[in-house]
């Protein structure tokens, strides 16, 4: 499975392999914004 912003959730964060504030850094803060990625 490719990941993309729109599937990021129900893979990696779902599966617990990365938390949103462990991708979401300051400097992606923006882009996460975008694609929904908040805490």
């Amino acid at each position: 499975i490719s990941l993309t912003a729109d599937n990021i959730k129900d893979t990696v964060v779902k599966d617990g392999m990365y938390t949103i504030d462990q991708i979401c850094t300051p400097k992606y803060k923006a882009a996460c914004e975008r694609a929904g990625l908040t805490t």
